[in-house]
């Protein structure tokens, strides 16, 4: 038998309703944003929890978790919780910098290459305050979840000399039969 709908016994708002809409129709949310919303509408236009269930593919008990979150805490209720487990080291200032320090070139003087590698860029980020424990696997991570790369610019030959780009264009010159 199904569950009966008492877990939403409030009407959502007009604006609410809007912003429901909005996100089942979104292409660029997360997925179960997406799913929560559309659930959230089907329960409202009067489907069972059961077909709501089914037509986003979740179980019932799940569908009356959210229905239960919306009815108390409106939209804001269908946002995740915090997880439990340590909060991050680094903030958004300090990833900022991450990237910031890696996205320009080296100092050939200062930092002793002219290219980027993950080990000397991690040495580097290690003399700034607040980065003196940071590891390559986080600097790494700050890259890629920013779509960046520490060796975009990274070339196999790097030359210190100022006169490189005349002597490879008179290197391609061909030579005269």
């Amino acid at each position: 038998m199904a569950r009966s709908q008492a877990c939403l016994t409030r009407t959502a708002t007009d604006a609410e309703l809007r912003e429901l809409r909005r996100r089942t129709a979104a292409r660029t949310i997360p997925r179960r944003d997406h799913d929560r919303a559309a659930l959230i509408l089907a329960v409202l236009s009067g489907a069972s929890l059961a077909a709501a269930a089914r037509q986003v593919g979740c179980c019932e008990n799940t569908a009356v978790l959210w229905c239960r979150r919306f009815q108390a805490h409106g939209l804001a209720g269908l946002v995740d919780r915090p997880k439990p487990g340590a909060p991050p080291l680094y903030g958004p200032a300090a990833r900022q910098r991450v990237l910031e320090v890696g996205c320009t070139p080296p100092d050939l003087d200062r930092d002793g290459t002219a290219t980027w590698s993950l080990e000397l860029l991690t040495r580097r980020l290690r003399r700034e305050r607040g980065l003196e424990h940071i590891d390559p696997t986080t600097v790494r991570r700050f890259f890629v979840e920013a779509g960046l790369s520490w060796q975009a610019d990274r070339s196999l030959c790097t030359s210190t000399d100022p006169q490189l780009v005349e002597k490879a264009r008179a290197s391609r010159t061909p030579m005269p039969r």
